[in-house]
């Protein structure tokens, strides 16, 4: 039950989100937050689920009034999040930021229109009282993968990348496909190559806006390099001497080059 849980506030600005600076303060400064909006104003926050033994709740604001802007609390981007918290700080941000995302965009029913309701207290669904239509939280699965050939990856660079980063291929799953299809259909529209041995990696909540990545690797198996020049500019095959800039640290494709690089090395001292 969420009488049982901690609750901890999180306020977004601008598609920011308040944060401690200091992992080790996260639990009691969003406590405090929590506890101090609920006092001035009983009404203010949204729930936003359960996560181990915390509740989370949620609300928005036009701009950070000076009250909040502490020197122990600092709004940031959700993508940066990934780089300076670890595992539970970042899930606990994933989880309320999609939550969100999700409620903010069900509050009507897209069939008919009519105001939407909470289907039950602390589920994560909403109906709506006219037609009966139940939504749930989407998911949107995709895949990224780390396609070696001998002692090299192939790493693009994405036109949207900034400067000169280099990453994993990456795309969502399409309707009717397995996440094995897909792996084969992206790399083939991206880059060219068709590959096999496909083996599943692991997995990370990526809430831009509401994506799961399922990472991936994947040996070369035929085919010569060749862009698409519209979504991937550039592509190329990498030894771990010769690497690129690298996507940032917090991320799966980071975790994943960075696992390729310690087993080549671990190889390389065994022989």
């Amino acid at each position: 039950m969420i009488d049982d849980k901690k609750p901890l506030g999180f306020l977004f600005s601008d598609n920011r989100i308040l944060l401690p600076k200091e992992e080790k303060d996260f639990a009691n400064i969003l406590l405090e937050l929590y506890e101090t909006k609920k006092s001035s104003q009983e009404d203010f926050w949204h729930y936003g689920g359960i996560y181990q033994e915390y509740g989370l709740f949620w609300n928005e604001i036009a701009s950070p009034p000076e009250d909040l802007l502490q020197e122990s609390m600092h709004f940031m981007n959700l993508r940066d999040a990934a780089t300076l918290y670890g595992y539970d700080v970042f899930s606990l941000a994933t989880k309320i930021t999609h939550l969100r995302h999700w409620q903010k965009r069900t509050c009507f029913c897209g069939v008919c229109g009519t105001p939407t309701i909470p289907l039950q207290e602390e589920e994560h669904a909403r109906k709506c009282p006219q037609c009966d239509s139940v939504f749930y939280p989407q998911i949107s699965p995709a895949v990224i993968v780390r396609i070696e050939r001998d002692d090299t990856i192939l790493l693009a660079r994405n036109a949207r990348f900034p400067g000169r980063m280099h990453s994993l291929i990456a795309g969502f799953v399409e309707p009717g496909e397995s996440l094995e299809d897909t792996v084969k259909r992206e790399i083939l529209e991206e880059v060219g190559v068709f590959v096999k041995d496909i083996v599943y990696l692991g997995s990370q909540p990526w809430p831009f806006p509401d994506s799961l990545m399922v990472g991936f690797s994947a040996q070369w198996e035929a085919g010569d390099i060749c862009v698409d020049n519209k979504e991937i500019v550039a592509a190329k095959w990498f030894s771990r001497e010769d690497l690129p800039n690298l996507p940032r640290s917090g991320s799966i494709a980071y975790r994943m080059i960075s696992q390729w690089i310690s087993e080549k090395n671990s190889n390389l001292v065994k022989q």
